[in-house]
């Protein structure tokens, strides 16, 4: 029975084993066309054996498992590619509507408008008066504006849709994390008894394959059977049967712990699947992206309201009253930062994150954000910003600063980042050179800034660019058309307000003479509204601006062409919109300056003379200057005059051929007995000397082609020829010399005129109405300028008017470049600067002038019209101090020394002089001390040339390394004549200035660039030392590189000039102008460098640091600057000098200073004028699209945008193309999938077919064995 028991029980067994196995052929066949499912197969194994005598008998079939045809290594790799897919089929769909927004293949785009913006320049630039053309410049710049909108409108569009997107994923990303989570509960619930949840781990492998698709995942099996879900670089997402979710705020997505802490994700955490290719597609839509930040890894709570901290808490709702946050760091330079922050309780977290700022010179911006400290980079790209706390109270505690995963690092400018950089530079490349330009006509009333701030320059845009140790000129014309410059040095500190900005302007203002003051009836001004800077001017004046070395103009927004600095938020100037004639076309700096009032003119005297006045002058000359400033060597002229009566020569007459050496080249004798006649047949012009006879008068000219090679001139010896000079040439004063007839019987005013006018060059009249007239003769063009000398009888009195010719002209008007001959001495007389040059203060070098006690001075004072007002006359004394104390004792004038240097000055209080003159009592002379040694020439003042390359920038005429750009400086003296100067810019020294100067015909000054080196521009400006009045001096020079002030001299010093006795004060100063520390060291005829080298021995604190730096550098330059930026812990920028002697004073006057308007040679020869047709600006503007720009690293406007245009294509054409491959891949991948994992329905229905024949014949068997079993129990029977 046993047998057939078994047997029964095996065919049980076998037919419920083969229904099963048809049961999972029949749920295969149902998921046939399910692509996520897996097919399965039941596995079948036998029973174990049954003993027997015979040996073990087989016990049949069991189902031991169902087997799911599942291959893991294909499956992630078809999940890795999905992921892949997710990230290129992402990054497809955005970029093909971005490269719809720089489609610039129809001549519609953004190219187009560029060319017609800048080709509208050019036209302007060709006609700058055309208002068509100006008009044509406004509206291609709004069309511009408009297409430069266009563009970014349509990316915020598309991160718009991208942050649709966003949320669309991240919620599918929460819903597939939560579904695999209750999967892996039931998964681990239905295998807990060791069986296989086949359908739920397709499931859950569908899931997994969905959620790699959306984002890089990593995901592995526990020995529960669950899966742990890992999300990009480390953020857990599944875990067992819990998930973590994501969130989304606008466009940034964060990670959500456990605590409920946010970590907000990137393409650097997630970067790939759908997430990471939106994620990376938006980080290149949003130019935020592109600034680096780091941030602490910690949140600090604010534990009285319960939350995160904000900007605004105070330190005492965080429980702290004291303590000290100490921090260091690097700029996106690398620049190493550190700082500290005293706390207090009235203190608030803004106030500590301004310090960072501040200690980061504001190349950062700090803040707070879900209570985390951020410190962002203010500059786009990838820098070396580096932050920590060092030190603070426990209980505030920021965490660290240096985990990659509260970072954000910039590997490459991103194409929002780029556009918006190409869209600034445009805006800026424009609106810089515009700000310095002039249009058709200057400013009236006002001008208000288009940038606001609340209070800081800080906050202005374009401030990280801002150079506040820079200049700019503010121009005022006034009712008579007088254009003035005004040079205007910021110098102002990090931490400056626009208030401070204001107060700069205002005194730069002031310093010219104009009234910025008063509340209604100021001239011109600059005043801060609405945080605005706005510059006004009363009626009659208006202005303009040039020249700005610093960005202020720009920053503040003054003479845009467009307002806005955003590229997706700007317009064309409003102003500008309704007075195109406003656009600048011109520039106001020149390269070729032209007078409008003579440098030499015409002299006339002030009223009518006396004719008959008679002198006891001897000999007048006349010594000629060319163009360029340079007296003649041989006579540009070679004449000769003189009287002969009689008829007939008493004696030989010799003329002397010379060449321009002097050599004689050939000698003529005309002998004794010589008759008129035969005199003018034998000097015919043959032999080069020509001869004219008429009124007496014999006349002589050099006819060079008929004298010997190289004749340049001749001289004439009279001798007993019983011919009586006339003019001649004199070789060893290089001048023309005429003869007077001296005395009251001698010549009179008008004979000496009659005289003069005979020089073939000169013209020397009384005019109808009586007044002498003395100028050039227009029709000659070898003369351009001369000077008057005289020599007078023994007997004369030199300072007389009755006496000396010189003096009754200098009396009545006339003060041209004179000099007086005693013996064979030259002095001088006059400089001729005297009608052009309106001084205020004197500087003479006081080494060695002994004073001539018998000789007193007048000193005369001017009003502003040049009428005189009054005047006052000052003894003579043997010592300068003396002397010097007898000028100061006039009413109205100050005098002093000062170091090597002494000065007279008009007093500060004088309210109705406007300038004075000095004349030296013994001889008439003017602005010259008599020492024992001869006449000491004063220094009035000096002409600048401030230089400026092609770009615009200005160049230091000296020495660059003190930081100061420094002027083409030329001296005025009182012992030179006028023509000096040109001298002085023609010399061979003052080429690298790159500047010439010539006269004109009519005697105006012209100077010009000489196109070599350089200099591509200036200004020309007046200059004069400071009044040495101070006691008390501050550090005149801001230095931007360490943000403190130094004193810089204007001028070369010498390290051993000698001071008075006296004791100096230092004091070094806080940011906020309070004294920190102070020195004082008594002195006994000190050096300069003995004050040197106490200044460098300051160490008030002993720190072992010096306080101070001072020096002269290779051109005697002093400087002094902070060098210990510290005392103590308390921050020094500053310091102020003090001295009871005249330390002070003499560094006070070092510093040179700009004149009113009223003053100065500049001022009164008027060489400036609005030209309309001026198109530099205009061409500048035209030229700066294909200019190369250092923020698009040398790239051109038009090829930098061309890049983009390119790189959005190059972008789109890679990722459409790889989002093909991946296509393909996968669909190979999925077949090679299908061939595993799918189901074959041959191949089922075949398995089919056979487990119905096994169990039909199962079913034989077990009919049979009941047949045996029914045998047996009817045998029994």
């Amino acid at each position: 029975m046993a047998g057939l028991t078994s047997a029964l029980n095996i065919a049980k067994n076998a037919l419920l084993s083969f229904q099963t196995a048809t049961q999972v052929i029949s749920h295969n066949v149902a998921n046939v066309n399910n692509p996520d499912f897996s097919r399965q197969k039941v596995v079948e194994t036998t029973y174990p054996p049954s003993p027997s005598p015979v040996g073990p008998i087989g016990s049949g079939v069991k189902i031991e498992k169902i087997m799911r045809y599942f291959d893991e290594f294909l499956e992630r790799n078809i999940n890795l590619k999905r992921t892949l897919y997710g990230m290129v089929s992402a990054q497809s769909q955005g970029l093909t509507i971005l490269e719809s927004l720089f489609n610039e293949s129809q001549d519609t785009g953004l190219a187009k408008v560029m060319r017609d913006f800048y080709t509208a320049w050019q036209s302007l630039a060709n006609y700058p008066e055309n208002l068509s053309a100006r008009t044509q410049v406004v509206e291609t710049g709004k069309l511009i504006a408009e297409a430069l909108k266009s563009k970014f409108e349509g990316m915020r569009d598309l991160e718009n849709q991208i942050g649709l997107k966003l949320k669309s994923v991240v919620d599918e990303i929460n819903r597939l994390s939560s579904a695999i989570a209750d999967l892996n509960h039931q998964i681990t619930a239905l295998e807990s008894g060791g069986r296989t949840a086949n359908d739920l781990r397709d499931q859950r492998d569908k899931l997994i394959g969905e959620l790699s698709q959306y984002a890089q995942i990593q995901y592995f099996e526990t020995k529960e059977g669950s899966y742990n879900v890992i999300l990009g670089k480390g953020y857990n997402l599944v875990n067992l049967s819990y998930n973590w979710k994501l969130e989304i705020s606008g466009t940034t997505v964060y990670w959500v712990g456990s605590n409920g802490e946010k970590v907000p994700l990137t393409s650097k955490e997630v970067p790939s699947g759908e997430l990471g290719g939106w994620l990376k597609l938006l980080e290149q839509l949003s130019d935020s992206y592109n600034f680096e930040y780091v941030s602490g890894n910690k949140v600090v709570m604010n534990p009285l309201a319960g939350r995160t901290i904000s900007e605004s808490d105070t330190f005492a709702e965080l429980g702290l009253s004291t303590g000290t946050i100490s921090f260091q760091g690097k700029d996106h330079f690398g620049k190493e930062i550190s700082g500290s922050f005293t706390i207090s309780s009235s203190k608030t977290i803004r106030e500590f994150l301004n310090e960072v700022e501040k200690a980061f010179s504001f190349t950062v911006k700090a803040y707070i954000k879900d209570g985390r400290l951020f410190v962002e980079d203010a500059f786009r790209g990838p820098g070396k910003l580096e932050f920590s706390i060092t030190s603070s109270p426990a209980t505030l505690d920021f965490g660290r600063f240096d985990d990659p995963a509260f970072q954000w690092r910039v590997v490459e400018i991103n194409l929002a980042g780029k556009l918006k950089l190409f869209g600034e530079e445009l805006i800026r490349a424009v609106n810089e050179l515009h700000t310095q330009g002039v249009g058709l006509s200057f400013f009236t009333k006002e001008l208000e800034g288009a940038y606001s701030a609340n209070q800081y320059l800080k906050e202005l845009p374009y401030y990280l660019d801002l150079k506040r140790d820079g200049s700019f000129f503010l121009w005022v014309k006034d009712e008579q058309g007088k254009v003035s410059p005004i040079k205007v040095d910021l110098n102002l500190s990090e931490d400056a307000t626009l208030d401070d900005l204001a107060t700069t302007i205002n005194n730069a203002i002031k310093s010219a003479g104009l009234n910025p003051d008063h509340p209604t009836n100021f001239d011109i001004r600059a005043v801060i509204r609405s945080g605005r800077l706005v510059i006004q001017a009363r009626d009659g004046l208006s202005f303009a601006f040039s020249n700005d070395t610093s960005g202020i103009l720009l920053s503040t927004g003054l003479n845009l062409f467009f307002h806005g600095t955003d590229p997706a938020d700007f317009e064309v100037n409003p102003l500008l919109v309704q007075k195109p004639e406003l656009i600048a076309t011109g520039r106001l700096d020149v390269s070729a300056f032209r007078s409008e009032a003579p440098f030499f003119g015409s002299y006339i005297t002030n009223s009518a003379v006396n004719p008959n006045q008679t002198f006891l002058v001897k000999t007048l000359y006349v010594r000629p200057y060319d163009a360029q400033g340079k007296a003649y060597q041989v006579p540009p002229l070679a004449v000769y005059a003189g009287t002969l009566s009689g008829g007939v020569l008493t004696g030989d007459l010799n003329i002397y051929l010379k060449d321009a050496n002097g050599s004689i080249l050939q000698t003529i004798t005309i002998g004794s007995g010589t008759s008129i006649s035969q005199l003018l047949d034998r000097l015919n012009g043959s032999q080069g000397i020509k001869a004219y006879y008429e009124d007496g008068i014999l006349r002589l000219e050099l006819i060079p082609a008929n004298a010997p090679q190289g004749s340049s001139y001749f001289t004439v010896v009279e001798g007993t020829s019983g011919v009586a000079h006339l003019y001649s040439w004199d070789d060893t004063l290089k001048a023309y010399k005429v003869s007077v007839n001296s005395g009251s019987t001698g010549d009179t005013l008008q004979t000496m005129l009659e005289k003069l006018d005979k020089l073939p060059f000169l013209r020397a009249y009384l005019d109808p109405y009586g007044k002498a007239v003395l100028s050039l003769e227009p029709d000659q063009t070898k003369v351009y300028g001369f000077e008057l000398g005289e020599s007078l009888e023994a007997l004369a009195n030199p300072s007389s008017s009755a006496d000396s010719f010189l003096v009754y002209l200098r009396e009545n008007g006339i003060i041209p470049p004179a000099f007086r001959i005693t013996g064979t001495t030259e002095s001088r007389l006059f400089s001729g600067l005297e009608h052009v040059y309106k001084p205020t203060v004197y500087e003479g070098v006081a080494t060695g002038f002994i004073p001539l006690s018998a000789v007193s001075y007048t000193v005369r004072f001017y009003d502003r019209a040049g009428n005189f007002i009054s005047s006052a006359s000052v003894s003579g004394s043997s010592t300068l101090s003396e002397l010097l104390a007898n000028f100061n004792a006039v009413a109205g004038l100050k005098a002093r020394q000062a170091g090597d240097r002494f000065y007279i000055y008009l007093d500060p209080a004088e309210a109705s002089a406007a300038y004075f003159t000095i004349s030296a009592d013994d001889d008439g002379s003017l602005g010259l001390l008599k020492g024992a040694t001869g006449a000491l020439g004063l220094k009035m003042g000096e002409l600048s040339a401030y230089l400026f390359d092609t770009e615009g920038k200005a160049i230091d005429a000296f020495d660059a390394s003190d930081g100061v750009v420094d002027p083409a400086r030329f001296e005025l003296w009182t012992d030179k004549p006028m023509f000096s100067l040109l001298q002085r810019i023609n010399a061979p020294d003052s080429a690298i200035f790159g500047l010439s100067a010539t006269l004109d015909r009519q005697g105006r000054l012209i100077i010009s660039k000489t196109g070599l080196y350089k200099t591509e521009s200036f200004v020309l400006a007046d200059e004069r030392p400071n009044y040495p009045s101070a006691s008390i001096l501050r550090a005149n020079t801001y230095r931007q590189n360490t943000n403190t002030y130094a004193y810089i001299s204007s001028e070369g010093l010498s390290g051993g000039t000698t001071f008075s006795d006296q004791t100096i004060t230092v004091r070094l100063l806080k940011p906020d102008g309070s004294v920190a520390s102070s020195a004082s060291q008594s002195f006994t005829s000190p050096t300069l460098n003995d004050i040197i080298a106490w200044l460098n021995s300051l160490d008030l604190d002993g720190d072992g640091f010096p306080d101070l730096k001072a020096n002269l550098d290779p051109q005697g330059k002093l400087s002094i600057e902070v060098n210990d930026k510290f005392f103590g812990s308390t921050p020094i920028n500053s310091f102020e000098l003090e001295s009871d002697g005249d330390f002070v004073p003499y560094l006070s006057a070092k510093v040179h200073v700009q004149p009113t308007l009223t003053e100065g040679l500049v001022n009164a020869l008027k060489g400036y004028e609005l030209k309309r047709g001026d198109n530099r600006t205009a061409q500048r503007i035209a030229d700066s699209a294909t200019n190369p720009r250092i923020a698009l690293n040398l790239s051109s406007l038009n090829d930098y945008y061309a890049s983009m245009v390119g790189e959005v294509g190059n972008a789109t054409k890679a990722v459409k193309d790889n989002q093909t491959f991946l296509d393909d891949l996968l669909r190979q991948m999925k077949a090679m999938k299908d061939s595993i994992s799918g189901v074959s329905l041959d191949e089922e229905m075949a398995n089919l077919v056979k487990y119905q024949q096994a169990f039909i014949a199962t079913s034989k068997i077990l009919s049979t064995v009941e047949d045996m079993f029914d045998a047996l129990i009817s045998a029994k029977r």
